[in-house]
């Protein structure tokens, strides 16, 4: 899977955190940027919001002639609409065809991660996430990161209205073996790093 980009029409790779707990969508941001991630960040706080998000964003796309969102992080038990009616809907969507989907999920629950999966979800991440989480998720799917040093761009609640689209340099990953399940890659959860 790979982002269309030139230097005349630059990815910008935005991320969305679809969280409604204030708590884990702030402990994601903070992961992400210990992770070295570089991607603009924008929060919707449950489904409506994001279904907005997105079709505002696929809209604005097609009007740019510019990738739609790379990255879903995506929280299954939201207030209004389910985290699989997400799914359903961008499975529906051709131009979020590329988007990668996160799930954010509670471990045990293996019924509602398959279910995810058969609607088009590519990974999950137990909460909370970790930068080891992150950095072997990025590493899995390459092209649809801005990794390098310092802060990331954080949209914190900036209404879509209201957004730039901006370019990144995109730093190149050699693909690394990363667990998988049923042919997808995950995020490697047994394993933390034991530098800190």
């Amino acid at each position: 899977m790979s982002l269309s980009c030139s230097w005349a029409l630059p990815c910008v790779r935005e991320i969305l955190i679809v969280e409604d707990s204030e708590t884990d969508a702030r402990l994601l941001k903070r992961a992400l940027q210990a992770a070295g991630v570089r991607n603009p960040i924008h929060h919707a706080w449950d489904g409506k919001q994001a279904l907005n998000w997105l079709e505002d964003a696929v809209t604005l796309a097609h009007k740019e002639h510019s990738p739609v969102v790379a990255i879903l992080f995506l929280d299954l038990k939201l207030p209004d609409l389910s985290g699989f009616d997400i799914l359903t809907h961008i499975k529906e969507q051709p131009a979020l065809g590329q988007t990668l989907r996160i799930v954010l999920s509670q471990m045990g629950d293996l019924g509602a991660i398959r279910r995810a999966y058969s609607l088009g979800a590519h990974s999950f991440l137990g909460k909370p996430a970790s930068q080891h989480d992150l950095q072997e998720l990025s590493n899995g799917f390459p092209d649809h990161w801005i990794v390098g040093v310092g802060p990331s761009r954080s949209s914190g609640r900036q209404s879509v209205k209201n957004r730039r689209r901006t370019a990144s340099p995109v730093e190149d990953h050699a693909p690394r073996t990363v667990q998988q399940v049923d042919g997808v890659p995950q995020a490697k959860f047994g394993e933390r790093s034991k530098s800190a």
